[in-house]
Formats: C-alpha cells, sequence, structure tokens
C-alpha cells in the first residue's frame, strides 16, 4: 500500500471513531454557544432595567404621593405661618429627601433656612444653610447660602468662624482685586481678604465731597482718618449685601427714586445747564438791570418789648430810658409777646425796607420806619401797631451799600447762570409736557 492509501484509510478510521474535523459542525456548535450566551445577557440586562425603571416610576410615585406635604407648607408660608410651614417641609424632606436631585434637596434646604432665619432661629437655619453648600453643585443657592451663613455667624458672634467663613469663599465679593469699577493698580492702601483698595479710589471720594469738607481732609492725619472711614464704609456695605438690606421693599423704592433724580439731573444738565452762556455784555446788563438785588440797603438789629396799655408802655419807656438800664430784663419782666420775652425781647432777622418788622402775620411799615429813622443805641418811644405798643431798642444799625460790578462780579455772574438755568428749565418743562401724552388732575393735590 503507498502512502497516499495509507493516509486515506487513516482518515476514514478517525472519522467512524467519531471525531469530527468538519468545519460546518465546529461553526455549528460555536454558533449554539453564543446566542446563549447573548441571550442570557439581554435577559439579564433587560430585568435590570425593568428594574430600575419600576424604582424610579416607584420614587416619583412616592415623591408625587407625598407632594400635598410641600405644597401645604407653600400655603402656610404664603400666609405668614412661618413656624407651621417650617413642619410641614421638614416632614416632607424627612421622607421623600432621598428620592429628591440634588438641585431640588438644595432650594427645599435653602427655603427651610430661610423660614428659620426670619422666625430668628438663627442656628436651626445655619444648619440648613450648610446642607444647602453639601447639596448645591450648580452655585444656583450655594453663594447665597455662603452669604447667610456668615452673615448668620455675625448675629450669632461667631466672629472667628465669620473670618475663616470670609477666608474660605471667592464668592462673597471677596475675591476681587480691585473695588467698583476702579483700576486695579496703584498704591495699596488696604486689603480685605483678597481685595484691595488703592489711594486712587481715597483720592476720587476726596474729589467727591464739596470743597469745604474735601479742604478739612485733605492730608495729614485727617485723611488717615477719611481712608479709615472709607474701608469701614465699604465692610459696613458687604455686611449689608449679606443682610439682604438692599432686597427690602423701602431700599427698592429709595433706590428707585435716587436712580429717576440722577436721570433727571443728567437731563438737566444736558438740557440746560450745559446751554446757557453767560457773555460779559450780557451780565453787565443784567448787573445795571438789577443793582437794587446787588447792593445792601439799611437795616438794623432790634430788640422790642410789646405791651397793651398805653400807660405800661410809658412806664416802660421811661425805666428803658435810665442809664445801665437792662432792656433785656425790662423785657422779660413786662413783654406779652411770649415768643421774644424768653430771648429778652430780641427779634432775630434784620429790620429794612425790604424786609420790614412783622407783627404777628402782617408786616407794619410804620414801626419798621421808626426803627431804620433811630440810631443805634436808641430806645423809641411807644409806637401803637396792631392795637399794642411797641418800645424797640437798636441794638445795632447798618448803613446801605452799592456796590460796583467789578467788586461782586462773581456773585452777578452765578445769578445771571441761575436766571438763565430757570428760564430754559421752566421752558424744558412746559414743551415736554405739551409733546407728552399727559393728563394732569392738579386739583387732586390742593
Amino acid at each position: 500500500m503507498n502512502i497516499r492509501a495509507r493516509m486515506n484509510t487513516m482518515n476514514t478510521e478517525n472519522t467512524g471513531m467519531g471525531g469530527s474535523n468538519n468545519p460546518r459542525v465546529v461553526r455549528k456548535i460555536f454558533d449554539k454557544r453564543m446566542w446563549l450566551i447573548i441571550g442570557t445577557q439581554l435577559g439579564v440586562g433587560l430585568l435590570l432595567g425593568l428594574l430600575v425603571y419600576y424604582s424610579k416610576r416607584g420614587d416619583d410615585a412616592r415623591v408625587n404621593e407625598l407632594s400635598f406635604l410641600r405644597e401645604n407648607g407653600n400655603k402656610l408660608q404664603t400666609v405668614g405661618m412661618l413656624s407651621e410651614a417650617i413642619s410641614y417641609y421638614e416632614e416632607f424632606f424627612r421622607r421623600v429627601g432621598r428620592e429628591l436631585d440634588d438641585s431640588s434637596k438644595a432650594k427645599l434646604c435653602y427655603t427651610i433656612a430661610e423660614l428659620y432665619e426670619k422666625t430668628m432661629e438663627y442656628e436651626r437655619a445655619l444648619g440648613w444653610y450648610y446642607l444647602v453648600e453639601i447639596f448645591d453643585h450648580s452655585t444656583v443657592y450655594k453663594n447665597d447660602a455662603k452669604r447667610q451663613i456668615v452673615s448668620l455667624l455675625e448675629k450669632l458672634k461667631k466672629f472667628s468662624e465669620v473670618k475663616y467663613a470670609l477666608q474660605q469663599s471667592t464668592s462673597l465679593g471677596m475675591g476681587e482685586s480691585n473695588s467698583g469699577g476702579g483700576s486695579g493698580s496703584g498704591e495699596v492702601v488696604a486689603k480685605v481678604g483678597e481685595k484691595n483698595i488703592y489711594l486712587h479710589e481715597i483720592n476720587e471720594a476726596l474729589d467727591e465731597l464739596p470743597a469745604v469738607i474735601r479742604d478739612s481732609f485733605g492730608k495729614g492725619e485727617e485723611k488717615v482718618n477719611f481712608a479709615k472711614k472709607y474701608v469701614s464704609d465699604f465692610l459696613l456695605y458687604q455686611k449689608g449685601i449679606r443682610l439682604k438690606v438692599d432686597e427690602a421693599p423701602k431700599f427698592r423704592k429709595m433706590q428707585e427714586r435716587i436712580l429717576r433724580e440722577l436721570v433727571v439731573k443728567s437731563v438737566i444738565d444736558q438740557e440746560v445747564v450745559n446751554k446757557v452762556v453767560a457773555n460779559e455784555s450780557d451780565v453787565k446788563n443784567y448787573f445795571a438791570a438789577n443793582k437794587s438785588m446787588f447792593s445792601s440797603s439799611e437795616n438794623a438789629l432790634v430788640s422790642f418789648i410789646r405791651v397793651k396799655e398805653k400807660n405800661v408802655s410809658e412806664q416802660v419807656f421811661k425805666e428803658a430810658n435810665k442809664k445801665g438800664a437792662d432792656f433785656a430784663a425790662l423785657a422779660k419782666k413786662y413783654s406779652q409777646d411770649e415768643e421774644s420775652k424768653a430771648k429778652g425781647g430780641v427779634y432775630v432777622s434784620a429790620i429794612s425796607a425790604d424786609r420790614p418788622f412783622i407783627v404777628g402775620t402782617s408786616k407794619d411799615g410804620e414801626l419798621t420806619r421808626a426803627i431804620l429813622a433811630s440810631d443805634e443805641g436808641k430806645v423809641t418811644a411807644p409806637i401803637l401797631a396792631g392795637g399794642d405798643y411797641f418800645i424797640f431798642k437798636i441794638r445795632k444799625k447798618n448803613a446801605g451799600k452799592e456796590y460796583s460790578y467789578e467788586q461782586i462780579k462773581d456773585k452777578v455772574m452765578a445769578d445771571y447762570r441761575h436766571h438763565k438755568e430757570q428760564e430754559l428749565y421752566q421752558k424744558l418743562i412746559d414743551e415736554t409736557l405739551k409733546t407728552a401724552d399727559v393728563k394732569l388732575f392738579l386739583d387732586k393735590v390742593k
């Protein structure tokens, strides 16, 4: 038997012994096993998916089932029954807190913390604000919670904890390198947390003060004190923000009013102040036409005694003209004018032709003329006016004086500008009312 024949015989024997080298048989066995494994995996995956799905549905159903607790808390909070609202919110959190997502947990914790804060239970509020920090990862409530934590720690006098909380926080307005819009460069005069306060900020704040006040704080120790106040004001501002002072309705109204006034002032500056042109010739003509406004008329400072009986007035006049007489003492003794009596008969305002002596609510020309006709230090004879007798002592007499344009040039210029500004302002108001759709019911104001 040759070699080829022997090989064929061996193959036949192997086949007969049950061995299988047939590739179709091997592939068939492999396919069955794989399908079994794949089917098993799909079945397990489907089972797990169903378990998760129904578990989630169960959680949602539980949350929905107990949502009446949260809704009742909302109603109680709306009507101001805060303690009762807290109890419902806390019960809702206790029962379904695990089923809520972190954002919902944070929101609920923040609500409870706010209510505890409003009822002045600061320690309980603090605990719920800390939970907000734990659950909230998006900083929606986290930043506000941090602010309130610092505020509550201040109220609880936990000052070391306040300092630590501020140092750890970068979202409380303390992490900025420069203040309100100012340039973050220059010489640093203070450091509040991570925030720098620069010398140019102090100087800018000084420049905004009226000239008289600015000069008193402009240098030396006074400027140092001003810088301390500037830093203190900044700290108080931050505290106010943490306390949500800016969110109070009264503050909001004040803020709106101030904003409106600033906007109106800006419009007036543009439409009125900046449009006034004060030429030298116009100002001189204005002075010439209104000289009486820029001259001081003759005037006198007086004390007086007011009585009803003629004989009493004559007695007072005699005593007042005695050597060494004390007119103030006589006024306290005899005068029936209660307002001036306690002050020894002193009449506060200077008397002049354009500012006459006023009796009660009316002006009396005769009394004014008698005062101006008397010399300084003299006591006038009794003068009958309005049913009463008046005796005056001229404490000081000032002669009238006229000024040249050059002597009061600045005053005339300022007065001229003010006069023109008033004219333009009135014109602006009239035009605005005419062009706008406005209906005035001014009779309601009276």
